[in-house]
């Protein structure tokens, strides 16, 4: 099972899973139920470390599944979501008037202050606490809970962001997972009432698309997840800023 279809199979068991919590959503439930599930599934042939591979499929099939999850619980459909997020992700965050014009809808200067943010922030530039392949966490130091990551842990990009004071007024925070080093990602939008998390919350927080969110903060979309620097990830970002690549 690739990435892609990862995602895909566990949005599928999120949906059925979450059509009987239609109405009745619980804010950080499916965060526990999800993990359930990715266990259940046996993704890693080690169950003391997985390998990069194992931890990137069941990663976008816990994604997959918390988003199928909450489409349920809100009643919306999921084929729909599906098609317009990962089949044609240019259409979630481009709209065109008189086939000349785009307007980008995405949140610009969360983008800016995030870019700017990553150059300067002293975690970011201390040697092993700049990491992708979680939001914050790692064996070493697991995350414990603290907001601003004084307890020693490492983050990637958004697990960064949350320490932005303006960002976390705005509903982006960590949140603790069942079990392990690891933190969870979610954004509570209180202007549409609705809570997001993983890449969703990033899709909606900086209102980008699918393929946008991976291709910027993807573990899987720079070289190396040990040495890939805030710096890269913030060049990044500019770049796209500046339109120098598609999504």
């Amino acid at each position: 099972m690739n990435e892609h279809e990862a995602f895909m199979e566990g949005a599928k068991s999120g949906y059925s899973a979450g059509k009987g919590r239609a109405g009745s959503y619980i804010i950080g439930e499916e965060i526990e139920l999800a993990w359930d599930a990715v266990r259940e599934q046996c993704f890693y042939e080690s169950s003391i470390r997985p390998t990069l591979p194992e931890l990137k499929v069941s990663r976008e099939w816990e994604n997959g599944y918390k988003h199928g999850y909450l489409l349920a619980a809100e009643g919306s459909p999921l084929m729909d979501w599906l098609t317009t997020v990962l089949f044609f992700p240019n259409e979630a965050t481009h709209s065109q008037s008189n086939n000349q014009t785009i307007e980008i809808n995405m949140n610009t200067h969360r983008l800016e202050v995030l870019r700017d943010y990553l150059r300067v922030s002293i975690i970011a530039h201390t040697p092993g606490r700049f990491n992708l392949a979680t939001w914050a966490g790692n064996p070493d130091h697991p995350w414990e809970g603290k907001p601003d990551l004084s307890c020693g842990t490492s983050a990637c990009a958004v697990g960064l962001a949350t320490t932005i004071p303006e960002f976390a007024a705005a509903g982006l925070k960590l949140e603790p997972l069942v079990e392990g080093e690891n933190a969870g990602l979610v954004y509570m939008d209180a202007e549409s009432g609705h809570t997001y998390y993983g890449f969703h919350a990033v899709q909606k927080f900086f209102d980008i698309s699918a393929s946008e969110a991976n291709r910027l903060f993807s573990v899987g979309s720079y070289d190396s997840e040990e040495l890939t620097t805030a710096d890269e990830v913030a060049d990044r970002i500019q770049a796209f800023l500046d339109k120098e690549f598609s999504g």
